[in-house]
């Protein structure tokens, strides 16, 4: 009986406390990073397929490259068909 009311208690509780604290996280204004000039890893090859358009046999082949920034991640895409 004594976990009930406990368990009561802490719903009654935590479920106001909760969304006032999660009121408070969205009135702060995120942080945002410094922009910084992308520096580049060499491209790599990513993948390579052959595409089909309407023929059973492929009409181009296709490549697709990958480069990414040392600093944040990002990665750039470049695809050529052949």
């Amino acid at each position: 009986m004594t976990s009930i009311i406990l368990l009561a208690l802490g719903i009654i509780i935590g479920v106001p406390l909760g969304a006032m604290w999660c009121a408070r996280r969205r009135d702060q204004a995120p942080i945002e990073l410094p922009p910084h000039e992308h520096l580049w890893e060499p491209w790599e090859h990513e993948s390579k397929h052959p595409v089909h358009k309407g023929t059973d046999r492929p009409t181009t082949i296709r490549h697709v490259q990958v480069r990414r920034c040392y600093t944040c991640g990002w990665a750039e895409r470049a695809t050529h068909d052949i």
